[in-house]
């Protein structure tokens, strides 16, 4: 968090401060980005992400907004925010149970087994020998 703030407020144009002179601050753009379940992990690429927001910004010659915890947020934050980068990441790379395509299969529940429903849509068993494909473009086998 030191050298992200520091960082930041060398492109805003400020100083450097050390650890104890930025201690406040540390601790209050630590609680802002911890609201929003923030990764420390995610720090360096959200702060080069809002380095991208402000030369757009400047291009375009818009307000550029300072670099702060908040401009930090709005690049987590969003359908193309870091936040769902990192999420297909994972995915992409097996590691969550979404990434498995029976986790959210309707035929099976992620189990595995092929089960059987009657018609009013309440499961009454398993078929025998018979693992789902998970595939959601067939109707789910009734009595």
């Amino acid at each position: 968090m030191f050298s992200v703030i520091n960082k930041a407020r060398l492109v805003n144009g400020w100083t450097m401060r050390t650890a104890q002179e930025l201690d406040p601050t540390i601790r209050v753009w630590h609680e802002a980005l911890d609201l929003y379940s923030i990764p420390t992990t995610a720090y360096d690429e959200l702060f080069h992400r809002a380095l991208d927001v402000r030369q757009f910004k400047m291009r375009s010659g818009e307000t550029v907004p300072l670099l702060d915890a908040a401009l930090l947020i709005s690049q987590w934050e969003g359908p193309h925010g870091l936040k769902a980068v990192y999420r297909e990441r994972e995915i992409k790379a097996g590691r969550t149970l979404t990434g498995y395509a029976g986790s959210h299969c309707p035929r099976c529940l992620g189990t595995g087994l092929e089960y059987r429903f009657d018609d009013a849509g309440k499961r009454i068993g398993v078929i025998a020998g018979k693992l789902c494909d998970h595939r959601e473009d067939e109707e789910i086998e009734t009595t």
